[in-house]
């Protein structure tokens, strides 16, 4: 076998495992649903005061490391529709993007039923969410947790 055809096999192999990695691990989304908590008008895990608004809604639950995930909204839509669920527990769906296993970005889809985006595009602006972690508290007075503790 000649050296050039060792050469082209050895890039047609290189090139198809690239990839086959890509399509195995890059840039995978998927979709998560969560029961989570419903805090609307500035109430909740987070004391933000800009958080004290009429239109504001925050969702929020418990991930790994008993650290708290939330996301905030604001709007007037999202908020008139979760009215009656203040301090209770809905349904939110989330399309997540992960590469080689971790979560790089989610966009949060429906929640109670309501479709705020389609795949990675929000419907209106402002059902685009801020998303935060609180950390927890070790015993030995340092905190842990992150956005992985969220997914």
């Amino acid at each position: 076998m000649s050296p050039r055809v060792k050469w082209s096999i050895l890039i047609v192999v290189l090139v198809g495992g690239a990839l086959v990695g890509y399509l195995v691990f890059m840039d995978k989304s998927g979709r998560r649903t969560f029961q989570e908590y419903v805090e609307l008008e500035g109430h909740g895990p987070v004391d933000d005061s800009s958080l004290k608004r009429s239109d504001s809604v925050v969702l929020y639950r418990t991930g790994a490391n008993n650290v708290v995930c939330f996301n905030y909204f604001y709007s007037k839509e999202l908020h008139d529709h979760l009215l009656g669920k203040n301090g209770q527990q809905v349904t939110v769906e989330y399309e997540t993007y992960r590469s080689f296993g971790k979560v790089y970005a989610y966009n949060v889809q429906s929640v109670d039923g309501m479709t705020l985006a389609n795949g990675q595009f929000t419907l209106r602006p402002e059902f685009g969410a801020s998303s935060g972690v609180t950390a927890s508290r070790r015993r030995d007075g340092s905190y842990s947790g992150g956005n992985s503790d969220c997914w």
